[in-house]
C-alpha cells in the first residue's frame, strides 16, 4: 500500500503521539521537539547544547545526536499512518553526512513515509538548520510494525534516575581522557578500554538512554551513538591518531539485529579497508554474549592528511 499522507491526525492523538515522543528518556535527554506531524510526515528540532558536541575544535556535533533525532523523527512519521497501539521497531538505517551542522543553530529533522505495506514501513529523512534544501545529513531507513517495539499511543512508565555502570575489574582505559574530552561521549556514558591489543566502547547501562521504557530498550539512536563511536575509536586506536587529526565520518548504515536491552552494551570496530584518504570499517555490538549481536554497522571515513 502506498503512504497516505492527505489528511492530519486528529489533534488528540498528533497531541499524544508528540508527547511521548518527546517524554521518551533518550529524546528528553536531549531535548528533541516535535514542531509538525501528519500520516506518513513529521518534522522535529533539537536546539544545540555544548555536551551535544563531538568535535571539540570544530564544535561540531556528534553522529550519534543526528542519528538519534533522525531515528525519532521518521518513527513519529510512520506512527502517524498506522492505527492503534501497534509498536514499532527500527530495522535499519543508512546515514550520509553531507556537511557539518554548524554550532549555535538549532537543527531539525524531516521524515516522510512513502511505502508502507502490513509489516514493513520505509522512510527517507534528512537533517538541516536554517534551509531544508541545504542538508546536514541523509537518510533511508526500514521499521518494523508489529514487533518488540514501542507503542506511541500506549501510557509510558517513568524511568529511574541516571546511573552510570562501572569499569570492569583489570580493564583499563583505552585513551586516557580522551573519551571525556568528547563532551557527548560523556553525556550518554561512552567509556573506552583496551582489550586483548585492541579498542573496546562500552555505552553504560543509563535510564537517560532509554529509546522503549516498556521492555526497557535503549534508543536506537543511542546505540548507532555507540557504533560510530567505536568505530572512531579503532580508527584513534590503530592508526595512532588524536584529537587534533580526527577522521570525519562520511556515511553509517546500521542493522538492528535485536532487542538491546538496558544493560552495559560493547562495540568493537575492524579496519576492513584502509586508503590513503578513506577506510572503511565494520562494528560488532552486543551485551552479555558477544556471539549474540544486537546491532552492526558499517562506516566510511575521511582520513586526515598528512
Amino acid at each position: 500500500m502506498s503512504a497516505s499522507t492527505d489528511t492530519p491526525p486528529p489533534a488528540d492523538d498528533a497531541k499524544r503521539i508528540a508527547a511521548v515522543l518527546e517524554s521518551l528518556p533518550h529524546n528528553a535527554k536531549l531535548g528533541i521537539r516535535m514542531a509538525e506531524l501528519a500520516p506518513g510526515r513529521c518534522t522535529t528540532y533539537i536546539e544545540f547544547r555544548p555536551e551535544l558536541i563531538g568535535d571539540p575544535s570544530r564544535r561540531v556535533l556528534h553522529g550519534g545526536v543526528v542519528t538519534t533525532l533522525i531515528d525519532a523523527t521518521a518513527g513519529a512519521a510512520v506512527y502517524a499512518s498506522i492505527p492503534g497501539e501497534r509498536s514499532l521497531a527500527t530495522l535499519d538505517m543508512r546515514i550520509d553526512y553531507l556537511k557539518p551542522a554548524e554550532p549555535d543553530q538549532r537543527l531539525h529533522a524531516s521524515a516522510e513515509l512513502y511505502r508502507l505495506t502490513r509489516r514493513i514501513a520505509f522512510v527517507r529523512a534528512s537533517a538541516y538548520q536554517d534551509d531544508p534544501g541545504n542538508q546536514v545529513a541523509h537518510c533511508a531507513a526500514a521499521f518494523m510494525i508489529g514487533s518488540l517495539g514501542l507503542s506511541m499511543r500506549a501510557p509510558i512508565r517513568p524511568m529511574p534516575g541516571s546511573v552510570r555502570g562501572a569499569r570492569r575489574p583489570g580493564a583499563r582505559e583505552g585513551f586516557p581522557g580522551l573519551d571525556r574530552e568528547l563532551p557527548y561521549a560523556d553525556f550518554i556514558h561512552l567509556d573506552v578500554e583496551v582489550e586483548d591489543g585492541r579498542a573496546l566502547t562500552i555505552l553504560r547501562k543509563d535510564a537517560g538512554n532509554v529509546g522503549n521504557p516498556v521492555m526497557p530498550m535503549i534508543h536506537g539512536g543511542a546505540v548507532g551513538a555507540l557504533l560510530e563511536h567505536a568505530a572512531l575509536m579503532q580508527l584513534f586506536f590503530e592508526l595512532g591518531l588524536g584529537l587534533d587529526r580526527r577522521p570525519k565520518i562520511v556515511n553509517i548504515s546500521i542493522d538492528y539485529l535485536r532487542p538491546c536491552l538496558l544493560e552495559d552494551t560493547f562495540a568493537r570496530g575492524v579496519i576492513i579497508r584502509q586508503g590513503r584518504r578513506v577506510a572503511n570499517v565494520r562494528v560488532d555490538a552486543w551485551q552479555s554474549d558477544p556471539g549474540k549481536l544486537v546491532a552492526a554497522a558499517h562506516a566510511h571515513f575521511l582520513l586526515p592528511g598528512e
